[in-house]
């Protein structure tokens, strides 16, 4: 895929945990006592690669994840990460929610960068869990869905159709293992660029 760290650097698609590593691996645990603007003038210096405003918005989503607990307590911060590990331009004074499948395609870079591949160690707060909840529900779900099982879903009214579930349950699992298999696409190319 890549020979190089520019390469991963300059790919817009880059995930976050992929960026994250090789910042650190220049910059070591002050990365995390940075502020953006000084990230990107490092790698911009260091580098040679202008980051892109959706690149250093999912560097500093990575490091927001690693770093603190505002992305597993608050709301506002979580739908703030997650539109960054999609991606997705967003401005952080506006309030832009998420959706179903934005959370869904967010989960393994956040496996990733809280080493939780099993799913058993995400302690998302009361708050958070509400906040998702209500997206799935509107969504369409009756129950959470395995890869954000901690969500809580309100009752809703209306019938249940079990086929209907089945279907949007098999299209967010869908979307997560091709988001996983992307990731683990980079990080291959990662670990081959790091031991030429």
């Amino acid at each position: 895929m890549y020979d190089s760290v520019i390469q991963l650097l300059k790919d817009k698609a880059t995930p976050a945990p992929v960026l994250l590593a090789i910042a650190y691996e220049e910059y070591g645990a002050d990365l995390f006592d940075w502020e953006p603007e000084i990230v990107r003038i490092e790698i911009l210096e260091d580098f040679g690669v202008e980051l892109t405003a959706q690149q250093s918005d999912k560097l500093q989503a990575a490091i927001t994840i690693m770093s603190m607990d505002h992305f597993e307590n608050d709301w506002h911060s979580f739908n703030t990460v997650i539109h960054a590990l999609n991606n997705e331009p967003f401005d952080y004074e506006d309030l832009y929610p998420v959706d179903a499948e934005q959370i869904v395609a967010a989960m393994p870079d956040i496996e990733m960068l809280t080493n939780n591949f099993l799913g058993e160690g995400l302690k998302f707060d009361d708050e958070v869990n509400t906040y998702a909840g209500l997206i799935f529900a509107e969504y369409g779900l009756f129950f959470a869905p395995h890869e954000f099982p901690t969500a809580y879903i309100p009752a809703v009214q209306g019938e249940y159709n079990m086929d209907s579930q089945i279907e949007k349950k098999e299209a967010l699992a869908e979307i997560y293992a091709a988001k996983k298999a992307k990731l683990t696409e980079y990080l291959d190319c990662l670990h081959h660029v790091f031991t030429v």
